[in-house]
């Protein structure tokens, strides 16, 4: 039996049965009944739901908002367990605490106000979240809580995506399962971070089978990417395979893993995805044309000179708009004036959308908790090598995933994701982790 045969088996078994709602209800019911007596369990189911979004799944869930919910059911359990809460503010907050406010301040000044609020009030439950996990996380049974959570939330979806590819043909453009993972470049940088966290469980597996299904969830992520037709995804991934590669003690035992791997999604790489990659070097003179004189929008070849078009009129906006950018969500609306025949579409980069509408100011405090949280993890990761390897994995692997954010999000406008903050929530909860005596973390 091959792998299109498993999938199919997968998808008819799985995901098209009654057994996929069953299974989200006893886990989310399990979990929420957690939640009462243990934070990190509302939390984890938050970041969960933020991900899966199960009323892609079955239409029952349509009626209940399960994102919405698990936030409601954190902020309880915080409540109802403030014995167990730590309220803190660590230092690699302070550049987020910065982006709060400026982001806020963007939307209330924002030249268009209707296209604001609903991103606005997004953001700012995201936000309160991330102060509840890093206030509710006080030991690593609550942090592996938060990596699994997210970890098996992605390969549900992932599973999904795969499985579709058998069960309804769709091969080309792979999308996510909606919210913020609706579209096939977004769904590209989720995966693209995600195979450091299936790395990461990976490395702590605690038994044989355990380590051949993460082994294969990663495969199957990797499988996966060149699905999305995403080159910033393939991009991404591979900046993060370097760093896991560039941190890891065993180099020769992760180098001729990290060969068996590439070799399976070699070997089921489709020749279109080929293409596609090899047209990231051919877009180098078309770009430059771009972004000295405007270039045709309607034209037949949409690539990367497309995309630097937009970045110049972010650009532009940002020169007239310095310091809080012309609004969050008002990007599109204002191309009209900029452009004598406006397009619709966004910016197709983060860093770029970012100081349209919110400013220099807010570009320079969100590259600040990156890089204020890639630094203390370098700290971390250097500190502990040899002395605690379950702190050093989870530093360089939320370190690979954020790397692979960075390159990521320079080709997707996606300036905050639930998953882009859990990983800053994680990097700001792990200095305060303590370890265990010496002879206990050479066990780990």
């Amino acid at each position: 039996m091959g792998p299109s045969s498993i999938l199919y088996l997968i998808g008819k078994v799985y995901y098209m049965s009654p057994l996929m709602p069953l299974s989200l209800i006893l886990v989310f019911g399990y979990a929420g009944l957690k939640a009462l007596e243990r934070p990190s369990a509302g939390i984890g189911l938050y970041f969960a739901s933020s991900i899966i979004n199960p009323h892609k799944y079955a239409a029952m869930f349509y009626a209940l908002p399960m994102a919405k919910l698990a936030f409601a059911l954190s902020f309880l359990s915080v409540l109802m367990n403030s014995d167990k809460v730590r309220v803190r503010f660590p230092p690699q907050f302070l550049c987020l605490i910065a982006f709060i406010l400026i982001y806020n301040i963007s939307a209330f000044s924002a030249y268009y106000p209707e296209f604001t609020s609903k991103k606005q009030s997004e953001f700012n439950k995201v936000m309160i979240i991330c102060f509840l996990t890093v206030w509710s996380i006080t030991s690593r049974k609550d942090y592996d809580i938060l990596i699994y959570s997210a970890t098996f939330a992605l390969l549900l979806n992932i599973g999904k995506s795969l499985t579709e590819t058998q069960t309804k043909h769709i091969w080309y453009a792979i999308r996510g399962t909606g919210g913020w993972l609706r579209d096939s470049n977004d769904w590209a940088l989720a995966v693209a971070m995600s195979v450091p966290l299936f790395y990461l469980v990976l490395l702590t597996a605690k038994n044989l089978k355990h380590r051949i299904f993460f082994m294969l969830s990663m495969l199957s992520a990797l499988m996966l990417l060149p699905l999305t037709s995403s080159r910033g995804g393939f991009l991404g991934t591979a900046v993060g395979g370097v760093m896991l590669l560039l941190t890891e003690p065993r180099k020769i035992r992760s180098f001729l893993m990290t060969g068996l791997l590439l070799v399976v999604v070699i070997i089921y790489l489709p020749p279109s995805y080929s293409d596609q990659l090899n047209s990231i070097f051919d877009a180098k003179e078309a770009a430059g044309g771009a972004w000295e004189s405007e270039h045709d929008m309607h034209g037949d070849d949409y690539t990367g000179a497309e995309r630097v078009y937009n970045w110049k009129l972010a650009y532009e906006m940002a020169q007239d708009h310095p310091f809080f950018g012309v609004g969050v969500g008002n990007y599109v609306a204002m191309r009209a004036h900029y452009e004598t025949h406006p397009g619709k579409t966004v910016c197709h980069s983060t860093w770029f959308q970012l100081i349209s509408e919110a400013g220099f100011l807010g570009l320079g405090a969100f590259l600040g908790m990156i890089f204020t949280a890639i630094f203390s993890l370098l700290i971390i990761w250097w500190k502990y090598r040899k002395k605690d390897p379950w702190k050093a994995n989870n530093a360089r692997s939320i370190i690979a995933g954020l790397a692979a954010y960075c390159i990521s999000a320079t080709f997707v406008s996606r300036e905050y994701t639930d998953l882009l903050f859990l990983y800053f929530c994680l990097a700001a909860i792990l200095p305060t982790i303590s370890s265990p005596p010496p002879d206990t973390a050479e066990a780990n």
